[in-house]
């Protein structure tokens, strides 16, 4: 499974619902996007705050899923077919082609950012 962005700042903030989101999943099964870790670094105030980050991923998710030049090519098919009807995020569109490539649900408190796009497992989050 993918956790969206949203999901990692709450359980950075102690959420226990994220927390039981999280734990409830197996360790080898746990994935975040690239995308999601260079959110998170971009809001890291100093030192302090980014070995706390990286500790974080190291010890909670198995694997951060590059991008890949099929994620990309799907990501622009997604953001061409719904940039006038859905208007999605750049970093959304690339998150959710990560999880259609590798076919893997995606958990996410944003339901609204990813609900059209078909074929895409969404496990909705509500904190």
């Amino acid at each position: 499974m993918i956790f969206d962005t949203d999901i990692l700042i709450e359980l950075l903030q102690e959420s226990e619902p994220a927390a039981f989101l999280i734990d409830s999943v197996p360790l080898e099964h746990r994935n975040i996007c690239v995308i999601s870790y260079l959110e998170l670094v971009r809001g890291c105030r100093n030192r302090e705050n980014l070995r706390r980050i990286q500790q974080f991923v190291r010890n909670r998710f198995t694997e951060v899923i590059g991008v890949t030049r099929e994620m990309s090519t799907l990501a622009i098919r997604i953001m061409d077919e719904y940039a006038l009807s859905n208007r999605p995020g750049a970093m959304d569109v690339l998150i959710a082609a990560a999880a259609l490539d590798r076919r893997e649900p995606l958990a996410t408190g944003n339901f609204k950012h990813y609900r059209f796009i078909p074929g895409l497992e969404v496990k909705q989050f509500r904190p």
